[in-house]
């Protein structure tokens, strides 16, 4: 499972000067695609569509590293969380034949569902405000199996047992694949036909997409298997599961001006469809979000860019739409190592050259102008700065800042990051290349300041200093035992090697990380954080799980 936790570093990508009226040089998309696909490695397909005609399809490397067969425009790939836009876009077409209502409660579909069932709509399903926990992850939690042949009632069963939700429904968007799981039931329940059947008989049959659909078997034709490096070496991981919903179409990349044209000329579909597709929600406090139907509507180098990226470990894909330009970008990868986003990013340079660096964020689209910052000597030992710091609210976020030879080193406990601070005085520090984030270092007491103040983009964080708690053997045994959840059924062994904790889950046993703050430790490689529960005798009585898309998961101890 990849890790999902968040960084406190902000990062700049850099975007390319939108020109209007700009042709595609096939030469030079074909050179860069070359140079990041080799002939010998598992690679990927790159099509665009310009003025509603497929003027650049080809393929690159290899799709089957056995027979040597190589990726070309013809070849399907599976086009991952790209798919969630098609089973939106069902959800509405049966809203239209008047078959449900996107303001129906999951629980007039599932009557066996907990009390949260009654809280969420079709409607917060589809933009992520359902605040259901993320079944990929729950599954994934249960044995850390990564590629599991995974099945609807696994699924459902698993969702059956969670016992709350991450936040109130409609409260705040977060990106759960359950949302879509229920979707694609939701559409066998009320059209009769698997999800599958239905997206082949109302869009894929009538736009001419013969080469794009939802697959439960994987078993597709002219497919790319999709390979992980391992070791210095492409290992075969094609997806078990047989869930779709949230993913598992499998697609070629000529079959997207159809699309494209599609999404800009509404033909099949009908206006009111797409304006469904192409809205994006507002929570329950009157925010809007960028989350539409299946699709983000964001903005990109001053133009409106609708799009999704996709990602299992061994495939990767990126879609973009840019309606002002009636320009459609799909990319396709059998490769784990490569990043659909980044493949989008230089391909666009190429379309309209000239950079400017632009913040990831909706927010603002304005250029940040780098400050030129001048090298600073200190006058005062680094020591005093030395320790611990804990974010103020959190209870896991923890920094250590190391001093050598008067030099800073920053390192993110929870998740293992550290980087160099250089001096912008003798008490403010920035990240080189990073001049808007700072730490500056206040209240001295006992030789030792007390508090860190962290301004990323203008915007304070507080942290104070803590005494690590000591990893003494008397105090790794409290920990130790044998814990169980019902909510994903599953038991984790927690246990002293080497001097050191460490989680038995599945066949896998992995050691865990103190925060410094007692009770509280990190799975830095998965992103799992968890806390040690105490009763009222403060004996640990169980421990309790988060990841980004589960949150409070309970383990008692037995």
């Amino acid at each position: 499972m990849k890790n999902l936790s968040v960084h406190i570093i902000i990062i700049f990508l850099f975007f390319a000067n939108a020109v209007n009226g700009q042709s595609i040089n096939k030469k030079k998309i074909d050179s860069i695609l070359a140079n990041l696909s080799k002939n010998n490695i598992p690679g990927v397909a790159v099509g665009i569509v310009q003025k509603e005609k497929l003027v650049y399809a080809s393929g690159f490397g290899l799709a089957d590293l056995n027979t040597k067969r190589k990726n070309t425009s013809a070849t399907c790939f599976n086009i991952c969380s790209v798919s969630k836009q098609f089973t939106a876009a069902c959800i509405y077409l049966l809203e239209e034949q008047g078959k449900l209502k996107t303001s129906n409660h999951l629980s007039k579909y599932f009557k066996d569902l907990p009390a949260y069932a009654d809280t969420i709509t079709i409607d917060q399903l589809i933009h992520h405000q359902s605040g259901i926990k993320d079944f990929t992850t729950l599954l994934w939690l249960r044995d850390m199996e990564e590629n599991g042949k995974t099945t609807d009632q696994q699924a459902y069963a698993t969702l059956s047992r969670q016992s709350s939700l991450n936040f109130p429904a409609g409260d705040q968007e977060s990106y759960t694949n359950s949302g879509y799981f229920f979707l694609s039931k939701i559409v066998s329940i009320v059209s009769g036909q698997d999800l599958s059947q239905f997206a082949k008989a109302h869009i894929f049959n009538p736009l001419k997409m013969a080469n794009t659909g939802f697959s439960r078997s994987h078993l597709v034709q002219n497919k790319a298997n999709g390979y992980l490096l391992e070791d210095n070496k492409y290992i075969q991981y094609n997806p078990k599961t047989s869930i779709i919903g949230h993913s598992n179409v499998y697609s070629a990349i000529t079959d997207w001006d159809k699309w494209f044209n599609e999404m800009k000329n509404h033909r099949v579909l009908g206006d009111k469809v797409w304006k469904k597709i192409l809205t994006p929600a507002i929570n329950n406090d009157g925010n809007q979000i960028d989350y539409a139907g299946g699709v983000r509507i964001t903005s990109f180098q001053d133009q409106k860019m609708i799009s999704h990226g996709g990602d299992l470990p061994s495939y990767h894909s990126y879609m973009a739409f840019f309606p002002e330009k009636d320009l459609g970008i799909i990319i396709m990868s059998n490769n784990g190592t490569f990043s659909g986003y980044n493949i989008l990013t230089s391909i666009y340079n190429n379309i309209y050259p000239g950079t400017k660096p632009i913040l990831l964020q909706q927010e603002t689209e304005k250029p940040i102008e780098k400050k030129v910052v001048k090298e600073f000597k200190l006058s005062v030992s680094t020591l005093p700065y030395a320790g611990s710091y804990l974010i103020e609210g959190s209870q896991n976020m923890v920094f250590d800042v190391l001093s050598k030879d008067s030099s800073l080193t920053v390192l993110q406990k929870w998740n293992q990051n550290d980087y160099p601070i250089l001096p912008l005085n003798d008490s403010l520090f920035y990240i080189k290349g990073e001049e808007d984030i700072t730490f500056e270092f206040r209240q001295p007491q006992n030789s030792h300041t007390q508090k860190m103040l962290i301004t990323q983009q203008g915007k304070p964080s507080w942290a104070k200093r803590i005494e690590p708690e000591k990893e003494d053997i008397n105090t790794l045994n409290q920990y130790c035992g044998n814990f169980y959840s019902p909510e994903i059924d599953a038991h984790y062994t927690i246990l002293i090697n080497n001097g050191s904790l460490n989680m038995k889950i599945g066949s896998s046993t992995q050691k865990i990380t103190s925060s410094g703050n007692k009770d509280y430790y990190y799975l830095p490689e998965t992103g799992m954080e968890f806390n040690f529960r105490r009763n009222e005798s403060h004996q640990i009585d169980g421990l309790i799980l988060n990841h980004v898309r589960v949150e409070k998961l309970l383990f008692l101890k037995e």
